[in-house]
């Protein structure tokens, strides 16, 4: 009995199928054919020894597992045009961001698993003018044909992730769509600090989600959890996610909630997370289009009620970043609810004044702080608060370098001070 209880369990070496590891000799029917093999053997390992190898898309199946040796590379092709647009009739690609170009995808596979010390590196660079940076980012040479994901699993059961380290994604490094039972375990995720859109993990309408002991350094988004349902034709949820144990950086937010025209998000716990080294680190954000980088495209969206974002804990959470938390419902915008997020047991320190606020549509509601250390470096309120109902702060201390208002409300209610006190922040250097 295989390790996902297939019947049969056999291993796959790549170069047997005559893979050279040189990065140079393509490498991709070689891969493709292992992979095709293993899985018509009724499951087991694609093992791949020590080199660098070359390839062009590719498609994991079930019950296949594909190791990664230390010492092991897949490297994804430079060539643009080796990215074709993935076709299906189980979701809309047309909806998908930026565009449907995978390094690695996987389509209503079941038991399926990337492990091993081996690397994964989607050689983003080239997709960059790294001459001409603007601002925090490097401008992208063509957003349509640059892949929009490195690896894609969608409508997949029972995946695991575990050990392998993931390098210069041209765009998201992971996107896991309407998936069910999914396990990240151990990996590292570096994107380039200056790439924009080069998220780590995003979350979408899956079920069932655990991320463990991840070193996660990107570019832009390092977690997020999205509903992007209407890429199917029934809206689908996100929820039961655990975040545990991880280490997250990025020169965007290193943890984000929802986007535009989401649907729901519910029942996730982070805890036991470092962030360091973060432009916001934990954000919940429903704009309107005219402040998205999509303002310039013609988006067909759908009318909907707007994303639901509720029942989220996070613990023992520790945060450096300019903006530690930035909760934020545009006016206008439309939203079905921000409510039930506890923050307990955490240190957030940064130089911007943390956000919580709702819109004209939906209050931000229930937002608890328990045993929170917030450290403001600037001047100004620690915490802005606007339309918010029930917002409470339970033995929480202020630090800023000169004692002053620290949290400044608008139009809320409900707000209830339990054994909350400030003190002076010794000013930085």
């Amino acid at each position: 009995m295989g390790r996902y209880g297939c019947m049969k369990s056999s291993t796959f070496f790549l170069n047997d199928y005559g893979a050279v590891p040189d990065g140079v000799t393509d490498a991709t029917e070689a891969l493709q054919g292992a992979i095709d093999a293993c899985h018509t053997a009724g499951g087991g390992v694609v093992w791949v020894k020590p080199g660098r190898y070359l390839i062009r898309p590719i498609q994991l199946r079930s019950h296949v597992e594909l190791h990664l040796e230390r010492g092991a590379t897949l490297l994804g092709s430079a060539d643009v045009a080796a990215y074709p647009n993935w076709e299906s009739t189980k979701f809309n690609t047309g909806l998908a961001p930026y565009n449907a170009r995978y390094l690695i995808i996987a389509e209503e596979a079941e038991n399926i698993a990337i492990t091993g010390e081996g690397e994964i590196d989607g050689q983003a660079a080239v997709h960059y003018d790294r001459e001409g940076k603007a601002a925090r980012f490097w401008k992208i040479r063509d957003r349509a044909t640059r892949p929009g994901r490195m690896i894609f699993f969608v409508l997949c059961r029972n995946v695991r992730i575990e050990g392998v380290t993931f390098r210069n994604a041209p765009a998201w490094t992971f996107w896991v769509l309407g998936c069910e039972r999914v396990r990240f375990e151990g990996i590292v995720i570096r994107t380039p600090y200056e790439a924009i859109n080069t998220d780590g993990i995003d979350i979408d309408c899956c079920r069932d989600v655990t991320i463990s002991h991840c070193d996660i350094r990107t570019g832009d988004d390092a977690i997020i959890l999205r509903a992007i349902d209407r890429m199917f034709h029934t809206p689908r949820v996100c929820e039961q996610v655990r975040v545990e144990n991880c280490s997250l950086a990025s020169n965007c937010n290193a943890i984000r909630l929802s986007y535009l025209r989401d649907g729901v998000i519910r029942n996730a716990v982070f805890e036991n997370i470092t962030i360091t080294d973060s432009y916001r680190g934990i954000i919940c954000q429903v704009p309107q289009i005219s402040e998205t980088p999509e303002r310039n495209q013609k988006l067909d969206l759908p009318p909907t009620k707007g994303p639901t974002v509720e029942n989220i804990r996070f613990t023992n959470v520790r945060v450096e970043a300019k903006q530690p938390v930035w909760l934020r419902l545009s006016d206008g915008e439309p939203v079905s609810g921000l409510r039930n997020v506890v923050f307990e047991n955490g240190v957030y320190k940064g130089e911007i004044s943390s956000l919580v606020k709702g819109n004209d549509i939906a209050e931000a509601e229930n937002i608890l702080f328990r045993n929170v250390r917030w450290e403001h470096h600037a001047e100004g309120p620690v915490l802005e608060t606007e339309k918010c109902h029930n917002l409470r702060f339970e033995n929480v201390v202020f630090a800023q370098p000169e004692v002053a208002e620290a949290v400044a409300q608008k139009e809320v209610e409900g707000a209830a001070f339990e054994n909350v006190r400030t003190e002076r922040l010794a000013t930085r250097e």
